[in-house]
């Protein structure tokens, strides 16, 4: 895998996660003590696959996060 394999794969998998999360969030409309639950979790979730990708970073100098939103619509990709 290149890097810049690398590099998607790991981008494409955050943005599926916080995808998911959204939809999920509203499909439970209405239900505040399991909204509250999903938000807990999903923090959690993400600062974990964050310090993980960060990780690589350092690891092995491709730059998952590190990159900011212009430097993305530079190389033409979506951002949001």
């Amino acid at each position: 895998m290149s890097s810049d394999e690398f590099v998607r794969y790991h981008r494409e998998a955050l943005a599926f996660t916080a995808h998911a999360y959204r939809r999920a969030r509203k499909d439970a409309a209405g239900m505040p003590a399991i909204q509250v639950e999903m938000q807990r979790t999903y923090k959690d979730e993400v600062f974990a696959v964050s310090e993980y990708l960060r990780l690589i970073e350092w690891q092995t100098g491709a730059r998952i996060l590190s990159e900011t939103r212009a430097q993305a619509r530079r190389e033409g990709r979506n951002v949001n």
